[in-house]
């Protein structure tokens, strides 16, 4: 047993103290690293070997000190640490250390997008260059995150990594010719940095160079997962491999808690393994309960399948970095400490059996023997077997006793949350301000990082005061819990609409309503309403928490498991599956609506009006349901039948109202009045926060103000941006569709654009529609094409199962260009007034093509 049980019953003395062996702990990394800088000088810790001698373990059962030994060992690297104690100087190299952290506390998924920035802004320097990483991020972000900015990232010195990067990107889009004007980081940068990475036109870097950069790309571009974004910690060593011995960083990463991730089925392990793998020139130091088995063969099929081993990590290896144990006691030193304390240093006898049921229940942990020993020492007489050997957070949930009674509330409010601010728990406490401010400067409380919500508890402390048994004195009951819980989803509904304008801060207020509904089983359709108003139901489906089984946050969680499906077919399919299940009748009718609208587009609308019919007769006086089945008889060009349904059915909503009849009126050759409809819709919707149906209403508005002249290139550029933000693939080809109208009598912009739609077409694996074939006979016909017209026009005849007013456009565009249409013309009530219909649109099309 390690430490001198002499000193164990000293003042302040624990058990946790007593077996974490820290100097031996800290020589182990010197020792590591000087190994690791080896390595580095012989040329050994690059991509190309076989081996990888880059990990350094520390593992053992919770509490033993892991989290603060890893924090130390960093301090102590940086030269931050004020009173080393017994540890040896630190190791001094010519080049400076940097050090990196990832926390896993409390999370089960790895971000690889998220470290590999981490180590990019580490190592960033003026005469640093990473061409290879930022090209591979650029892209990478520019499919998983479309139009978001990347994080804020500056090195410890304060230099501008964003800038760099983006210097990178605007250097190898100049290489390319790409257009001016164009965001740094979106979806069309992206194809053009693939396409010129093909072409081996990318400025400092060739496929000679860097073979491995064309196959990251195309793998961002056809699906931009967590995995793709691991593998682009192999683009980073490439680049620092490029630097010459003088300028390569020395890196140190401390990754805590790995224990989080090491799940069932290991998938997440495996993103760590891959960063830890395609970073050899980084000593990875790595805290867990569990020890690594990355050298055992057996776990090759899962974590690579490939050629690399990692002798280093073979337990009982003897040269650092290797795996060291932390704190774990056998159970003979167990008994041999509880023997010690029974009945010396104020401790009362301890028995056979309550060391016995102690030692049962301890697995080897010291933080348990320090709390059995307090519960112990506050017993009246001889402890009883029964008190002892319980699970740890029946104990530990005692450290809230040495709280103020203002604070504990507010310990157990937090505790149903991920992360917390100290206003949202003020709040929904009644408490003061100052008792929260207080409360969070506790050790038991730390920084989330987060910028509305930066807190949160400790985990374990979090875990324990969840289960806190209501025998305690001041615990809650599970009715307790329910109206806390119910309190603090007042507060954040309270801000959820107070961001009218921010889609993304309501997002990570929805998030947190989620997991209180989760953990304390709520069920709010509100939240089920308010989280498919936003704008991107792929990134919100991200955000939702797990939870129990057979519970309604569960059933809203599977629901939106279907946006986790790239594929709209597989969407549509999923979705179906799910609706043979037994749902909730909130989660059923939200799910059924989802499924129509997709069906609709689709090409469906049969089956869509089925669904929706079969909702209204269930909510006969929804608005929304009405005005669904209006459009979708529409899209089917059943005129005669939505005249008929409306009468039956009117749509009290005015804005709704109008947009109908104005899609009514497009339909008819009234154009200005089915643009005028389209943006009094979107702005109504977005004063009411419904941010997802206000882009789109927005995006049919961009492209009947183009062909009525409402509109310009820059506004098409301001939509194409915005939609860049959320990643809707068919509302971006529709404001690219647009564009192109507008910019008509340029005779190059339509080669420019329709390349950059056939990226966003090839990499949902779609097809050409209406958008494509309508600008293409309009550019025909600008510009004497009379082959594209007829490419056109087979590719139309090739498809004749594609309906709706839409299709009829194009229909009537291939008319005025001398071309049979494909679709019969819809059944109106007069021969005279489709007459009057064709020349309304004859005068558009004559319109447009004479701007």
């Amino acid at each position: 047993m390690t430490g001198d049980l002499a000193r164990a019953f000293d003042p302040e003395y624990a058990a946790v103290d007593l077996f974490t062996d820290r100097v031996g702990e800290s020589k182990a990394l010197a020792d590591a690293l000087l190994h690791h800088v080896e390595r580095m000088v012989a040329g050994a810790a690059t991509p190309t070997t076989s081996e990888r001698h880059n990990v350094l373990v520390y593992y053992g059962i919770g509490g033993v000190g892991k989290t603060e030994l890893s924090r130390r060992l960093e301090r102590w690297i940086n030269g931050d640490l004020a009173d080393p104690g017994e540890w040896l100087p630190r190791p001094r190299f010519d080049q400076p250390v940097h050090t990196v952290r990832v926390d896993f506390h409390g999370s089960t998924a790895v971000d690889p997008a998220d470290v590999v920035l981490k180590l990019r802004a580490a190592v960033a320097g003026i005469r640093r260059r990473f061409h290879a990483f930022d090209i591979g991020m650029a892209v990478w972000w520019s499919h998983s995150r479309p139009g978001l900015p990347l994080p804020v990232l500056r090195a410890p010195s304060g230099f501008d990594v964003n800038g760099q990067i983006m210097d990178t990107i605007k250097d190898a889009i100049n290489g390319t010719h790409a257009p001016l004007g164009l965001a740094p980081v979106s979806v069309r940068v992206a194809a053009r940095l693939l396409a010129a990475a093909r072409e081996q036109t990318l400025k400092h870097i060739t496929r000679r160079d860097c073979p491995q950069l064309v196959h990251v790309l195309e793998a961002a571009e056809r699906d931009a997962s967590p995995a793709v974004a691991a593998a682009l910690a192999g683009l980073l060593s490439w680049d620092l491999t490029r630097l010459t011995l003088s300028e390569q960083p020395i890196i140190v990463a401390f990754a805590d808690a790995a224990e989080y991730i090491q799940g069932r089925d290991r998938q997440q392990e495996k993103l760590l393994h891959t960063l830890v793998r395609n970073t050899p020139s980084v000593l990875w130091v790595i805290t867990s309960r569990n020890s690594l088995d990355w050298a055992d063969p057996s776990a090759a099929a899962t974590l690579d399948p490939g050629r690399i081993t990692w002798p280093g990590l073979r337990l009982g290896a003897l040269e650092d970095p290797r795996q060291h144990l932390v704190g774990d006691l056998a159970d003979a030193d167990v008994v041999r400490y509880l023997d010690a304390a029974s009945g010396s240093g104020g401790n009362p006898h301890l028995s056979p059996a309550v060391v016995d049921r102690i030692r049962a229940g301890a697995h080897g942990l010291p933080l348990y023997l320090d709390l059995s020993m307090a519960l112990a020492r506050s017993t009246v007489g001889e402890p009883d077997p029964a008190r002892f050997g319980q699970p740890l957070p029946d104990l530990a949930v005692r450290v809230l006793a040495d709280l103020p009674d203002a604070e504990r509330d507010l310990a157990r409010t937090a505790s149903l949350l991920p992360r917390f601010s100290t206003a949202l728990i003020a709040e929904a406490t009644r408490t003061r301000h100052g008792d929260a401010e207080r409360f969070c400067r506790r050790s038991l409380v730390s920084q989330d990082g987060h910028p509305a919500f930066p807190y949160r508890l400790h985990d374990a402390v979090r875990h324990a005061v969840v289960g806190e048994a209501v025998g305690h004195a001041g615990a809650w009951s599970d009715q307790d819990r329910r109206a806390a819980a119910e309190a603090l989803v007042e507060a954040l509904r309270r801000r959820h609409n107070e961001l009218t304008d921010d889609a993304l801060g309501r997002l990570d207020v929805l998030e947190l309503v989620a997991w209180v509904a989760a953990g304390q089983r709520l069920h709010l359709p509100w939240l089920l309403t308010a989280l498919t108003d936003l704008p991107s139901l792929t990134r919100t489906a991200e955000r939702i928490p797990a939870a129990p089984v057979g519970t309604w946050m569960w059933h809203v969680r599977r629901m939106f498991d279907a946006w986790r499906e790239s594929d709209g077919a597989d969407r549509c399919r999923y979705l179906e599956q799910l609706l043979t299940t037994d749902l909730p009748d909130d989660v059923r009718r939200a799910a059924t609506r989802r499924l129509a609208y997709h069906l609709r587009t689709s090409n469906q609308p049969g089956r869509a009006l089925q669904l929706l019919t079969g909702l209204l007769a269930e909510k006969p006086e929804s608005d929304l349901l009405r005005y669904q089945i209006g459009r979708t008889l529409r899209e089917q060009s059943r005129y005669a039948d939505l005249e008929a349904f409306l009468a039956a059915n009117p749509i009290s909503d005015p804005t709704a109202a109008r947009r109908l009849a104005a899609d009514l009126a497009f339909d008819r050759g009234d154009v200005v009045v089915g643009y005028e409809g389209a943006l009094a819709r979107a702005a109504a919707l977005r004063s009411d926060g419904r941010f997802r149906i206000a882009l789109e209403n927005d995006v049919v508005a961009l492209w009947r103000g183009a062909l009525t002249g409402h509109v310009t290139a820059a506004h098409c550029d301001d939509m194409i941006t915005e939609i860049d933000q959320h990643g809707s693939r068919l509302s971006l080809r529709t404001a690219f569709a647009a564009k192109m109208v507008c910019c008509l009598t340029d005779p190059d912009a339509f080669g420019v654009m329709s390349a950059a739609v056939d990226q966003i077409v090839t990499g949902a694996q779609g097809y050409h529609g209406w958008r494509e074939w309508a600008t293409a006979i309009l550019h025909g016909l600008r510009h004497d094409d009379p082959a594209l017209i007829a490419r056109v026009y087979v590719q139309r005849r090739a498809r004749p199962d594609q309906g709706g007013p839409n299709y009829r456009l194009v229909d009537r565009l291939l008319v005025h260009a001398g071309y049979a249409p494909v679709l019969p013309d819809v059944q109106l009530d007069t021969e005279e007034e489709r007459v009057r219909i064709a020349a309304r649109w004859t005068a558009v099309f004559n319109e447009v093509l004479s701007r």
